[in-house]
């Protein structure tokens, strides 16, 4: 009873301490910057991150990552990369987050109204904006943040899905413009498998010397199914699975391309 009677008396204090804290402090991890397209002829969102150690005034170069569906991910690559770099287990590096307004028409490189399946698509009518997206990416984005930061020559492209889809269309047909590129469960279904024809030739053919691609695959597979049948399986659902590792043996005829 007395324990009780001391926390009734003790309860408009604490309560008194809280209503005189300090001010909340914003946790800022980047900033939101629009940038007018002349390519695309609109106003484009970038999120963008700074190391703590590129503040004001500071010389350090930073390598750069250019991030797709910057909206959906800019926060938690932030945080990763803020953590990891802090741990010395990868450079610090500014992080640029692209945000698409309509990302089916940005990240897919030709106009393909079908699933993968091959049934029509409504949703994928605005495909095929994707070489318009990189001259944007190139010509204006890039010069933007070179100007604007102290950025090395180090450029990283990192995309999911249909973005994982662009990062492997810049490596075939673009490798100078990035030094290594993140593919994460790239929609390799999309126009009957034309990025992996693609691939196939560019691949063989060009020097990939001094550049590297990591490539992330989601385990999709129905249950009971193994990596070794899905190659021959035809069941749709276990289309993604099948289609990067086919992408894999695509990826093993390069001579110069570092992978993982």
């Amino acid at each position: 009873m007395r324990t009780f009677l001391f926390l009734l008396f003790l309860l408009p204090t604490l309560c008194l301490g809280q209503t005189t804290k300090q001010p909340d402090t914003p946790i800022t991890i980047g900033t939101k910057q629009i940038l007018h397209s002349a390519i695309l002829k609109e106003d484009r969102t970038l999120w963008v991150y700074v190391p703590k150690s590129g503040g004001d005034g500071a010389k350090t170069r930073f390598p750069v990552m250019y991030l797709l569906d910057g909206e959906a991910f800019f926060a938690s690559m932030a945080g990763t990369v803020d953590y990891l770099s802090g741990q010395g287990k990868m450079p610090e590096m500014i992080i640029v987050g692209i945000q698409s307004p309509d990302r089916v028409r940005d990240l897919t490189p030709t106009h393909y109204p079908f699933w993968a399946s091959g049934e029509p698509a409504n949703d994928l009518k605005s495909s095929g904006g994707g070489a318009n997206f990189m001259a944007f990416l190139e010509k204006e984005v890039m010069p933007y943040i070179e100007k604007r930061y102290q950025t090395q020559p180090y450029r990283m492209l990192v995309g999911h899905s249909l973005g994982g889809l662009t990062v492997l269309q810049a490596l075939v047909h673009q490798p100078a413009l990035f030094t290594s590129y993140v593919a994460i469960d790239p929609s390799i279904w999309w126009d009957k498998q034309l990025i992996m024809k693609q691939a196939e030739k560019a691949l063989t053919q060009k020097d990939y010397a001094g550049e590297s691609l990591f490539y992330a695959v989601a385990n999709t597979m129905d249950k009971g199914m193994d990596t070794v049948r899905v190659v021959q399986d035809k069941a749709q659902g276990n289309h993604n699975v099948r289609n990067h590792l086919l992408f894999r043996e695509t990826l093993r005829k390069s001579k110069s391309l570092a992978w993982a």
